[in-house]
């Protein structure tokens, strides 16, 4: 076995060599769909309620919130927010916001005057803050260091409407103001998970914890517990552009299916059913790599094989087709489809 895992080792080394998956580039695609297999099925379509990988990788497409991480490095990077400020010591975050943003389009916006869309406002972020305390189970987390995030949790249901979270101040529409008690340097990284992404209040009174609207660069139509698919619209008011000024994201539908066997995935991929298997254990990718090595040794590649490390730092391997572009792993499980484009690799020319 360490024989073949130092031979795979080899071969991954010579395939990044000749190929320019995951390479930044910023390219249009001509390709309308990308297609995901996961291993589990998703559990909701509401973030407070994200419980699993599935979820997670679903739902951070669908919402954004003040920050969010770069899934290349995982540093943290603008995202609704255009910037910020931390002073006095640590313990207050100024955000900025982008005054561009808003909220898929839907019916829960009509007030009679046939409205569906809504632009973001700093008291959308506050009202998803205060959402996120009433509902929190878990009470250790560093959003309890808010000033009066604590006090507002314990306040009896009738009494929240009437008291709000202190430490929270919404400045005007585009500027808001975090107050925490003591400087904590994780807090940031909070703000960049899916517990703090920002809701409309209206679809979460119109649809409760069935509400999908967010403001990401993709949308879902219907979702099921138990459908075998779920399918992800390009969202074409998206406010994000690349360094070339074009709309993200670039591929037009994400369509997820849910087939728990690895075996059943990657004979998937063999036919062409799927783009990419991902968190192959190195036994899959030993026989996989003995049944298909011409197609990874070809010029160019038609597929390609990535090494990274789970959350134990164990090694996991990932397997995509050669002309899917800039899709990052990580160790956190973080991926953005927004920057994923679909073009096939040019032919290396050997000296």
């Amino acid at each position: 076995m360490k024989k073949y895992i130092f031979i795979l080792l080899i071969i991954v080394s010579q395939l990044f060599s000749c190929t320019n998956i995951n390479k930044t580039e910023t390219k249009s695609t001509k390709v309308d769909t990308l297609r995901i297999n996961e291993t589990e099925f998703p559990q909701s379509c509401f973030p407070y309620n994200v419980n699993n990988v599935v979820d997670f990788h679903i739902l951070s497409q669908i919402y954004n919130g003040l920050v969010k991480y770069d899934a290349k490095n995982l540093e943290i990077t603008p995202d609704i927010a255009t910037r910020w400020e931390i002073t006095n010591g640590g313990k207050q975050y100024i955000f900025y916001l982008n005054n561009n943003v808003y909220f898929h389009e839907n019916k829960c916006f009509n007030k009679g005057h046939n409205e569906t869309v809504r632009k973001v406002k700093a008291s959308d972020f506050k009202y998803s803050f205060e959402l996120y305390c009433a509902k929190s189970k878990n009470t250790n987390d560093v959003f309890f260091d808010i000033i009066g995030a604590k006090a507002f949790r314990d306040a009896k249901i009738s009494d929240r409407q009437n008291v709000n979270i202190t430490g929270i101040e919404v400045i005007d529409d585009t500027t808001l103001v975090i107050n925490i008690e003591k400087k904590n340097p994780l807090f940031i990284h909070f703000l960049a998970s899916i517990d703090a992404v920002v809701l409309p209040q209206e679809a979460v009174a119109a649809y409760g914890k069935n509400s999908m609207v967010g403001t990401g660069p993709y949308f879902i139509k219907d979702f099921s517990l138990t459908d075998n698919k779920l399918t992800l619209y390009k969202n074409t008011n998206y406010f994000k552009k690349d360094k070339k000024g074009i709309l993200l994201p670039y591929i037009n539908i994400i369509e997820f299916s849910f087939i728990s066997s690895t075996r059943k995935e990657l004979e998937m991929f063999e036919q062409g059913d799927i783009d990419m298997v991902l968190g192959l254990t190195g036994d899959f990718v030993t026989d996989f790599l003995n049944n298909n090595i011409e197609n990874f040794q070809s010029n160019p590649p038609m597929y390609v094989l990535e090494q990274t490390k789970d959350v134990n730092q164990g090694n996991i391997y990932n397997i995509f087709r050669s002309n899917v572009n800039n899709f990052y792993i990580n160790q956190m499980n973080y991926i953005d489809l927004s920057i994923v484009y679909i073009k096939q690799p040019k032919q290396k020319v050997k000296i």
